[in-house]
């Protein structure tokens, strides 16, 4: 885990161990799948750019991405930047191609 904070690091260290049968501690090089830790991130960069007036939760999606499509037009132009975040779109998931029981509960490899 790393905190960076004003331009330095403020905190860097690791906790527990690269695998259940081995009690090598983790450290700074140990690679980790990222989950879904990138969905609290964007939602907060999101939330950035609407406190900043640069769009807004009910900006449409396409006119910020004009090369957003779903599967047809009349859904795609309803799509706000608030569903981007709601899982709400009805849009299937994506996001557990790479996953296997043998990959969740260990790091990834080098």
């Amino acid at each position: 885990m790393g905190i960076y904070q004003d331009g330095n690091i403020v905190f860097a260290d690791g906790f527990g161990v690269r695998a259940l049968s081995k009690p090598v501690k983790v450290d700074a090089q140990t690679r980790y799948m990222i989950a879904s830790n990138t969905k609290a991130l964007v939602t907060l960069m999101l939330a950035r750019l609407v406190d900043a007036k640069r769009m807004g939760w009910d900006t449409p999606a396409v006119s910020l991405m004009p090369s957003f499509k779903l599967g047809d037009a009349a859904t795609t132009s309803r799509v706000l930047v608030r569903h981007l975040i709601c899982a709400c779109t009805g849009m299937p998931r994506q996001d557990s191609s790479g996953y296997s029981s043998s990959r969740i509960s260990r790091p990834m490899a080098r």
